[in-house]
């Protein structure tokens, strides 16, 4: 056996047609256990795992790779946990089947969007060859680190809006959205320093207003005529909503959804948590961008919606 599967070697290197048991090596690699693409966030560790399957060559020499580009650059995984600008081979070595292997570290990687790459190639030189059997995933570095987590529902808030807290409460509906990325002299991409966060807050007092805030700076107050007495606070304030919360974040402060509706636009995946109104909680829609929480969108104001567009899911 051992004979034919080196028989069986050298035929599949030298592309002699299939036969049933020259199988060829096949390679997975997932970030977080999917395609991505996924946001690393230093506070949240991107599990890549790689696989392989040796086919009908285990003990075959090979380079392995495991490499990141952005754009003209790339950077190579090395055992010693640390990402370096180059394409160099991760390990040299004979083939191997394993099911899973999970790397955490992503260090030594600029701020950028990334697709990652694992592969193998049977021509030990250091160089990437023809045969090469590669899997990819897409991945973002963020340039900014995610706010301290804090027990304070109000830390989030700027000392005007925690004014606004103290006196008004919590709006009767909020609009919520995160912005990571801006656009230079030329109008291309590129990512801010620190997420920008834009809000608008509608209360429903002694007349139904709405207060807009950027980064926690007051921009201004719009009045819309009389208070409607059917809007009440929600029990959801913003402050309980960050530029790193995650799905599982999401559920745990406010609950499973009743649906989820997902869209792929190019590099970029956005979900939407929905959440129909009820007596005890508003409607809401809850993005998030590549798995982060992107945009919050909740209040009364669907309760007196038409019946129809209380259908938030599908």
């Amino acid at each position: 056996m051992k004979q034919l599967a080196r028989l069986c070697s050298v035929l599949c290197m030298l592309c002699v047609p299939a036969l049933a048991w020259c199988a060829e090596p096949v390679v997975t690699l997932r970030a977080n256990g999917g395609r991505g693409p996924v946001v690393a966030l230093a506070q949240r560790p991107v599990q890549l795992t790689i696989g392989v399957d040796a086919g009908s060559q285990p003990g075959t020499a090979a380079d392995w790779w495991l490499v990141a580009r952005s754009g003209d650059a790339w950077y190579s995984y090395q055992l010693q946990g640390a990402w370096l600008p180059g394409l160099l081979p991760t390990y040299q070595g004979p083939l191997q089947s394993f099911p899973t292997l999970t790397v955490t570290t992503l260090n030594g990687l600029p701020a950028g969007r990334y697709t990652l790459y694992f592969g193998i190639d049977r021509v030990v030189n250091g160089q990437v060859d023809a045969d090469l059997r590669w899997d990819a995933v897409a991945l973002e570095v963020p340039g900014w680190r995610c706010p301290p987590a804090s027990a304070d529902s109000q830390a989030a808030l700027s000392p005007v809006q925690q004014r606004f807290i103290a006196s008004r409460g919590n709006p009767a509906l909020f609009t919520l959205l995160f912005i990571t990325q801006g656009f230079d002299a030329q109008r291309k991409p590129v990512a801010l320093a620190e997420p920008r966060r834009v809000e608008t807050w509608v209360y429903n007092q002694t007349a139904l207003v709405s207060d807009t805030f950027d980064s926690g700076h007051f921009v201004g107050e719009t009045a819309h005529g009389e208070p409607n007495p059917a809007l009440k606070p929600t029990p959801w304030s913003p402050s309980r909503f960050g530029p790193c919360m995650t799905r599982e974040d999401v559920v745990a402060l406010v609950g499973e959804p009743a649906c989820t509706v997902t869209e792929d636009y190019g590099a970029r995946r956005y979900e939407y948590l929905k959440y129909p109104p009820s007596v005890r909680q508003p409607a809401a829609t809850v993005v998030l961008e590549n798995g982060v929480l992107n945009a919050v969108m909740a209040g009364y104001a669907w309760l007196r919606a038409p019946q129809g567009s209380l259908a938030l899911c599908p």
